[in-house]
C-alpha cells in the first residue's frame, strides 16, 4: 500500500512540474522581448536574409557593421523558413514567436531522440527516462525555447551521442557517421568543436587511424560541400572568419566567469554530479563498461572545456547546458545498472532537484513575464513599451534617413534597412580590445552620415566620439534621449 502511495505522489509530483514546465515554456516563446541570450541579434541577421542571402556574413568593419556570431546553419534554416511563410522583416514580433516555435520544435525533437538513448540504446526505465527528459528543460531553461542555434547544437549533441557510444564505433560507417554530425554540430554553433575533437583523441587512443583518417577527411568534406552550396545560393562566406572567430574575441572576465558559471557548477549542477559520481564508485570500473567509461571521457571533456571557455567575457550558464545533458545521459545509465529500491530513492531525490531547479527558473523569469502577461491581460502596457512605441512612431515620422543607432534592440528591429551597430553589445567588447578597425564609423558620423543617434539616458561619448560635436539633443522618451546629427 505504502509503495502504491508512494508511486501516485511521484506522478502527482510529476505531473504537476510538467504543466508548468509546459506554461513557462509557451510563455518563453511569445515573450516579447529579450528574455536571455539576446536573440534578437540572430532575429536582426534573419531580417537582413530576407532582403538578400548576401547579408549572412557583412563586414563588421563597414556600415552596417553587423556582426553574425555563430554558423550558418540556424541562420540559413531560419531564413529558409520564413521565406516560404511569406515573411516580411518589418514583422517584429512574427519573427521572433516563429523562430523560438521552430527552436521549440527542434528542442522536442532533441528530447525524443534524448528518450530514445536513454531507453533504447542505454536500458533506462520508461519513468527514469521521462524524468530525466524533465530535468532536461529545467536545467537549460530558457536556451533551447529561444531563437539560438544552442538548440542545434542539442539535437546534435543527442544524435552524437547515440553513434558515439555504440560498440561499433571503430568501424568505417560508424566513423564516417560522426564526422557528419560533427560537421553539423560546428556549423550550428562553434563550441561543437570540443565534441569534434574529443572523437578524435578516442580514435587516437583505440589506435582507429584509418578510422580516424576517414572521420576526419569526411568531416572536412562535408563541411566544404555545405559552405560551397550555401555559397551557391548566394549566402556569402567571404567574411565567415571575421564574424565567427574575430566576433567571439571578447577577452576574458574572470570575477563574471567565477559569478556566473563555477557557482552555477557547484550550486546548481553540485548536487547531479555528487549523485553521479556516488553511483559511479558504487558500480566500480567493471560494471560501467566501455559506454560508461565513454560517458566518463565525455563528461570531464566537456565539463573542462566549459570551464576555460567560460572565461570568456560574456560568457553565461547556457556554456555548461551541453555537460549538463551528458551529465544526465551518464546519471540514467547509472540508475539503468543499480537495483530497483535504490533507483526509486535516487529518482526522488532527482524530482526533488528538478522542483528544485524549477522553481529557481520562475524566480528567474517568472516576473518579467508574468510583467508582460499582466500588461495584456489589462489593456496597460508596461512604461518601457510605452517609450518603446513612442519612439518608434517618432523615427517612422522621421524618414526617409538613411543611418540610425537605437541602444534598444527591440526598436533597432524596426528599422532593419537604416539600423547600424545593432550587435552593439559585442562591438562595445571588440572596441575595447582593438579587434575591428572603426574608423568607417567615425568618417560616417564626421560626414553627418549617422542621421539619429539613441541613447538610453544622456551619453558624452559614442565609440570614443563626443557627442555633443557631432550631435544636438532632439527629444527625450522616457529613457531613450534622442540626438540629431547637426548640420552644418
Amino acid at each position: 500500500m505504502g509503495k502504491s502511495i508512494g508511486d501516485r505522489t511521484f506522478r502527482w509530483v510529476s505531473a504537476g512540474a510538467g504543466i508548468v514546465v509546459i506554461v513557462l515554456s509557451i510563455l518563453a516563446v511569445l515573450y516579447p522581448d529579450d528574455l536571455r541570450g539576446v536573440d534578437t541579434n540572430v532575429i536582426h541577421t534573419l531580417q537582413r536574409l530576407l532582403v538578400d542571402n548576401g547579408n549572412l556574413y557583412l563586414d563588421p568593419e563597414r556600415p552596417p557593421f553587423s556582426i553574425t556570431q555563430y554558423g550558418p546553419l540556424y541562420y540559413i534554416t531560419g531564413d529558409v523558413l520564413l521565406s516560404l511563410l511569406g515573411f516580411d522583416p518589418s514583422s517584429v514580433y512574427g519573427l521572433l514567436v516563429v523562430m523560438r516555435v521552430l527552436s521549440s520544435g527542434m528542442f522536442v525533437f532533441g528530447l525524443d531522440q534524448f528518450r530514445r538513448l536513454l531507453r533504447h540504446d542505454l536500458g533506462c526505465s520508461r519513468k527514469t527516462a521521462g524524468l530525466l527528459c524533465g530535468l532536461v528543460v529545467v536545467y537549460t531553461y530558457p536556451w533551447y525555447f529561444m531563437a539560438r542555434p544552442d538548440v542545434l547544437v542539442f539535437v546534435f549533441l543527442l544524435l552524437f551521442l547515440r553513434v558515439f557510444l555504440r560498440e561499433t564505433l571503430t568501424t568505417g560507417r560508424s566513423s564516417a557517421l560522426l564526422a557528419l554530425v560533427v560537421c553539423a554540430g560546428c556549423l550550428s554553433k562553434q563550441n561543437f568543436v570540443v565534441f569534434g575533437c574529443l572523437a578524435g583523441l578516442y580514435f587516437i587512443r583505440r589506435a582507429a587511424y584509418r578510422q580516424m583518417a576517414l572521420y576526419v577527411a569526411t568531416g572536412i568534406t562535408a563541411t566544404l560541400l555545405f559552405l560551397g552550396v550555401a555559397w551557391g545560393c548566394g549566402y556569402s562566406m567571404t567574411f565567415l572568419w571575421e564574424n565567427v572567430v574575430d566576433g567571439v574575441d571578447n577577452g576574458i572576465d574572470v570575477k563574471s566567469t567565477v559569478e556566473r558559471i563555477y557557482f552555477a557548477v557547484v550550486a546548481y549542477h553540485g548536487p547531479l554530479i555528487g549523485i553521479t559520481v556516488l553511483l559511479g564508485i558504487r558500480l566500480g570500473s567493471d560494471r560501467l563498461g566501455s559506454r560508461g567509461r565513454k560517458l566518463i571521457f565525455l563528461m570531464v571533456g566537456t565539463l573542462i572545456f566549459s570551464l576555460i571557455t567560460g572565461l570568456k567575457h560574456g560568457s553565461a550558464i547556457n556554456y555548461l547546458n551541453e555537460f549538463v545533458v551528458i551529465l544526465l545521459v551518464g546519471l540514467g545509465y547509472l540508475l539503468s545498472l543499480i537495483e530497483r529500491n535504490l533507483r526509486r530513492t535516487f529518482q526522488w531525490i532527482l524530482l526533488l532537484l528538478g522542483v528544485q531547479m524549477l522553481a529557481f527558473a520562475g524566480y528567474r523569469y517568472g516576473p518579467r513575464i508574468a510583467a508582460h502577461t499582466l500588461s495584456l491581460v489589462h489593456g496597460a502596457p508596461l512604461s518601457i513599451d510605452v517609450d518603446r512605441r513612442r519612439l518608434v512612431h517618432y523615427l517612422v515620422d522621421q524618414r526617409p534617413f538613411d543611418h540610425v543607432y537605437v541602444a534598444d534592440n527591440m526598436v533597432a528591429l524596426s528599422f532593419p534597412g537604416e539600423i547600424i551597430l545593432f550587435q552593439e553589445d559585442i562591438h562595445r567588447l571588440t572596441y575595447r580590445r582593438g579587434v575591428y578597425d572603426y574608423h568607417h564609423l567615425y568618417e560616417m558620423i564626421q560626414h553627418h552620415e549617422l542621421d539619429y543617434l539613441v541613447l538610453e539616458h544622456e551619453e558624452t561619448e559614442f565609440f570614443g566620439i563626443d557627442v555633443a560635436e557631432y550631435f544636438e539633443r532632439d527629444r527625450q522618451f522616457g529613457l531613450f534621449t534622442i540626438y540629431k546629427k547637426r548640420v552644418n
